[in-house]
C-alpha cells in the first residue's frame, strides 16, 4: 500500500483529491471525556463539541459517559451513530461514536452480548467497565472492523495495590482476541491507566501473560501499540489541568520528557507518577497493515481546555476497497519527438478480469491541470489516452523536468499516482511504471 507524507497529503487536499489509492480513509480516535453529562455547563459542552470537530475522526471510542443523552448533547445524531449501554445506571459508561457513511453493524443500544466478559466479574473490569465490542463497516470495504473500547482499572488506591487488576484484564483480553478474532482486524483503544511500558500493555503487545514492566520500543508481535513511539517524544494525555499552555498558539504543552522514566522508577510503589500517556491505540496484525505510518497523534489544541482531563488520541488507516478491477497508470510520454503539444500521451492498464468504465474519471498533474477521460478499459488490456492541446500547449502538460500524475475516479478517490524525475525522461521514449 502506498503511504503519503504530510506534505503529500496537503498537496492532494489542495487539489481536492482523496489521498488514498484504492482505499477508504478511516480516522479512529479515543477520548476519556471525564464524566460527560447532558446537564454539564453549556460552555463545557461547547468545548467538547469543538474538540470533536477539530480531531475530525470517523470513529471515536469514549470513556466516562453518563448516558445516551450526554452523547446526544455533543454529537449530532444526523451525522453519528452512537453506541452505549443506556440502562447501566453507571456514570463511567463506555461508548462508541461512528460517523456516516461508516456504519455500525448491529444495534446502537449495547446489550450484554456486546461486551466481552461477564459483568459479574468486578475484579478485572470494575463497575461495568467491561470491554465494549462494536463491529463497523466502511463504504466499499467488505471486511468488518472489530473495535474494542477499554477503560482499565484506575490507579486510585495505589498503583502497586491494583497493578494486578490491569494485568489480569490484559491477560483476559489476550485470550479473547486470540480465540474470538482469529486473523481479523481488531482495534483496541481507550484509557488503560498504564503507559505503554507497563505490564498490562506489554502483555497485550506480546501476548505473553508473563510479560513484565519494561522500557522498550519494539513493535508488538501480538498487537502493535501505535501509541508507543510517542513515548520517545514525551507525549502525555492525562491530567491536562497541570499542563502548561503555549503562549503563542494557546495549545497545551502535552509533553513531559521525564514521564516515562518517572513511571518506571516508581514501579511497584503507590507513589503518584504525574502526567502520563494513558490513552492508547493497539491493533492486531491484520489491522496494523492498514495503518498510515506516523499518523498517530495526541491532539493538544486549545479546544481541549475546559473539555476534559484527558487528551484525545487518533490514528489514520487506509482500507482497501472491494472493487475487483485494478486500473493503473502504465506509461507516460512526456517528451515525444517534435512538438510536445498534442503528442503527449498516458497509457492506462487494466490487470483485472473485468472491464472498467472510466466515464467522468480524470487525470490530474502536480499543478492541478485536469484532463477528463471517458469510455472503458477492457479486461487484461491497455488504453492509450492522447493528451490534446489548446493550440499551443497540452491541456495536461507532462513536464520534461519531472511531474506527478494522479488517476481519479468519478467519486473523487485517487485510484493511482505516479511520479517521475527529469532523469527518467528521454526524447521519444515513454516512462514505464509497469
Amino acid at each position: 500500500m502506498k503511504r503519503y507524507t504530510k506534505t503529500g497529503l496537503a498537496l492532494l487536499l489542495t487539489l481536492g483529491l482523496s489521498p488514498l489509492v484504492n482505499a477508504q480513509e478511516l480516522r479512529i480516535a479515543t477520548w476519556n471525556i471525564q464524566y460527560l453529562n447532558a446537564e454539564d455547563r453549556p460552555e463545557r459542552l461547547s468545548d467538547v463539541r469543538n474538540v470533536i470537530n477539530a480531531i475530525d475522526a470517523d470513529v471515536i471510542a469514549l470513556q466516562e459517559i453518563d448516558d445516551r443523552a450526554a452523547l446526544e448533547a455533543v454529537f449530532d445524531v444526523n451525522e453519528w451513530q452512537l453506541v452505549i449501554d443506556d440502562d447501566s445506571g453507571y456514570r463511567q459508561d463506555l461508548a462508541l461514536a461512528v460517523r456516516y457513511p461508516h456504519r455500525v453493524v448491529g444495534s446502537l443500544e449495547a446489550q450484554d452480548d456486546d461486551f466481552l466478559f461477564s459483568f459479574e466479574d468486578n475484579t478485572w473490569f470494575p463497575n461495568r467497565r467491561d470491554i465494549l465490542h462494536v463491529e463497523i463497516q466502511t463504504p466499499g470495504h467488505d471486511a468488518y472492523i472489530n473495535v474494542l473500547v477499554a477503560h482499565l482499572k484506575s490507579r486510585v488506591g495505589g498503583r502497586a495495590s491494583n497493578d494486578y487488576r490491569r494485568a489480569g484484564a490484559a491477560m483476559r483480553l489476550v485470550e479473547a482476541i486470540r480465540t474470538r478474532f482469529v486473523d481479523q482486524p481488531v482495534v483496541l483503544l481507550g484509557d488503560f491507566n498504564d503507559n505503554p511500558d507497563d505490564r498490562a500493555l506489554n502483555i497485550l503487545e506480546t501476548g505473553d501473560i508473563n510479560a513484565t514492566i519494561r522500557i522498550e520500543n519494539e513493535p508488538g508481535s501480538f498487537m502493535q501499540n501505535l501509541t508507543e513511539p510517542l513515548l520517545l517524544t514525551g507525549h502525555v494525555t492525562s491530567s491536562i489541568n497541570s499542563m502548561k499552555i503555549d503562549p503563542v498558539s494557546g495549545a497545551l504543552i502535552a509533553r513531559d520528557m521525564r514521564s516515562r522514566t518517572r513511571n518506571y522508577d516508581k514501579r511497584d510503589t503507590n507513589a503518584h507518577t504525574g502526567n502520563i500517556l494513558f490513552d492508547q491505540i493497539l491493533t492486531t496484525p491484520t489491522m496494523t497493515r492498514h495503518y498510515i505510518d506516523d499518523s498517530i497523534t495526541v491532539f493538544a489544541g486549545p479546544e481541549n481546555i475546559g473539555a476534559s482531563d484527558h487528551l484525545p488520541v487518533y490514528a489514520d488507516f487506509a482500507l482497501a476497497k472491494s472493487n475487483p478491477a485494478t486500473l493503473r497508470i502504465a506509461e507516460l510520454l512526456p517528451n515525444p519527438y517534435g512538438t510536445d503539444a498534442g503528442r503527449e500521451r498516458i497509457t492506462l492498464s487494466n490487470s483485472s478480469d473485468i472491464a472498467v468504465v472510466i466515464d467522468d474519471w480524470k487525470l490530474v498533474d502536480r499543478a492541478g491541470a485536469t484532463l477528463l477521460v471517458s469510455g472503458s478499459v477492457d479486461a487484461q488490456s491497455e488504453l492509450e489516452v492522447a493528451i490534446p492541446s489548446n493550440g499551443y500547449f497540452s491541456v495536461l502538460p507532462l513536464n520534461n523536468t519531472g511531474d506527478t500524475v494522479w488517476l481519479v475516479d468519478a467519486s473523487g478517490d485517487v485510484v493511482d499516482k505516479v511520479s517521475y524525475s527529469k532523469n527518467d525522461v528521454s526524447e521519444g521514449s515513454p516512462v514505464d511504471f509497469r
